[in-house]
Formats: C-alpha cells, structure tokens, sequence
C-alpha cells in the first residue's frame, strides 16, 4: 500500500523522521514517500486541507500541533484521548483519524534499550507541556508506584496532574503529584526523564534542566527526550554518576515504526525492524 506521508510542525528544518522513514520504506520495500512540511500555528487547518486534496494518506505532527489538530479529527484512539494529543492521523476517504504513537514508542524504547519497565518505579518527569503528557501516560500504562510531574511553573505541573487523573481512570491522587524542582526528590527516584527542551540543539547545549549539584547515582535511569545532541549535558551528567542513560531517538525510532504499521495496515518484523537499524547506524543513530 504505497502513499505519500508527511511530518508536520514548526520550527521542522532539523527533524530526523523523513530520514527514518525513508528507511523504514526501503527495507520494507514500500513505495512511500515522506517529507516534512513547516506549517505555522495559525495555518494549521487550511494547511491540512490543502494537503488532504493532494491525496495524502496520513502524517505525523510535532510540536506545536499535537493538540491544535484535535478539533479537525473525525475520533480520536483511546491513547490519544488518554494524553490529550496526537502525533499520527491516517486519512480515509477525506477524513481523519487521530492516533498516538508517543506512548508506546517510549515505552518499546525504554523496554528494548534498557531492559526495564515502569512497574513499581518511581518515576519523576521534568516539563510539563506536550511531550510530558505522552510520558506520564507510559508510565501510568506501566504501574509506576509514584509519577511527580515537576516544572518550572507549578501550575501547568497542577494542570496536567488534574488532566491525567480526569483522563486515566483508576489512578489516584496517590500515585500522580506536581512538584517543583526543589522538592522533587530526584535523588530517590528510580527514574528521571528529562521532557523539556533544555540543552537542545541549535540553542545552548551548556543548559541542563537539573540543578548542578543534583545527586544522581549508579542504579538510576536517566532519559532525555532529546536527540539532537545525541549526549546533552544532562546525560552527560548523570553517565559521569554511573546512572544508565537514554537519548530521545529509540523513542523516536518507535513511535515511527507504530505509525508506519497503522498507516500500512501490517507489522514490521524483527528481522525488518534489524536492518532498518542497520542501515541508519552511521546517518542518524
């Protein structure tokens, strides 16, 4: 089932999914293409009509249109209501249908990378915006023993925890918390993940979204979400501690190979999804 497919967002010039997915193309000998296309805030609707009259058979969305494209959408799948926002849209017959691949892109990633899981961890996640609301979701999925969302400005921390426990039946005011930075207790959690754009290039790659004298530790999981720089300070940081240490390009990775699978309607294999690794080792990852 071959198409044409897009990534749509703003600023969008230093993606790596185009890439990525001309990879998965080639090794899955589907004839289909795929390009990145910035498109302004504002534009956003008339922009996807213009698209849709193209023929497109879907798109992927980054910032800052995961939840602006929302309103457009003819439903939403359960994940996407769950987080409140959507990074794939496959269009059928002129319509379209929202899905999120965020969630168990991160989730397969921290899985195939790392070897752990969420169970029973405690987990502490830095931001509060749009990619926080994917995160929080995995580990909630996960049976995480305590999730504190900590941001700069409490009050978007206080907004999304109201959001996850209206969106995520059964979970408790026990297990879901906003913090702020200093009482975050990074030192005592199992796993920290880094959701803000801190330390990412082109800007300053000398920022880090923790304190300087932040204790962290050999046993910890530290991941940034990040990818471009492949190692920001924060990683640096906490691999100069003995932690274990995640980039944002598995997740990126993962949530590609979802999306391909929804729009293409079949699985990517193991064998597939090893040489579509192997033929990016030395472009991208």
């Amino acid at each position: 089932m071959s198409g044409a497919y897009a990534l749509l967002g703003h600023p969008i010039e230093h993606s790596l999914s185009p890439k990525l997915h001309d990879a998965i193309n080639k090794i899955t000998q589907t004839d289909n293409t795929y390009v990145a296309l910035d498109i302004l805030p504002e534009n956003l609707e008339s922009e996807v009509k213009n698209i849709i009259a193209t023929g497109i058979k879907g798109f992927n969305l980054t910032m800052p249109h995961k939840q602006i494209i929302i309103p457009f959408l003819e439903s939403l799948d359960s994940i996407s209501k769950r987080t409140g926002a959507v990074n794939t849209v496959k269009v059928i017959n002129d319509k379209l249908y929202g899905f999120n691949t965020d969630v168990n892109g991160f989730s397969e990633a921290v899985k195939k990378e790392t070897n752990r899981d969420f169970k029973n961890e405690t987990i502490v996640i830095l931001g509060a915006g749009g990619a926080a609301r994917a995160i929080a979701v995995a580990c909630l999925e996960g049976k995480c023993k305590k999730l504190s969302i900590c941001n700069r400005t409490s009050n978007k921390a206080d907004a999304l925890v109201e959001f996850l426990l209206s969106s995520n039946p059964g979970v408790s005011r026990n297990t879901v918390v906003a913090c702020d930075i200093n009482n975050a207790r990074i030192s005592t959690a199992d796993i920290i993940i880094n959701c803000t754009s801190l330390g990412m290039s082109p800007n300053s790659n000398d920022e880090m979204p923790l304190p300087i004298d932040t204790f962290l530790h050999e046993g910890q999981l530290v991941c940034d979400l990040i990818y471009n720089p492949s190692e920001t300070k924060l990683l640096k940081f906490a691999r100069d501690k003995k932690a274990v240490v995640m980039n944002g390009f598995p997740m990126l990775f993962w949530q590609a190979i979802f999306a391909w699978q929804i729009w293409n309607e079949r699985e990517i294999n193991e064998t597939e999804i090893d040489k579509i690794k192997k033929l990016l080792k030395g472009q991208i990852i």
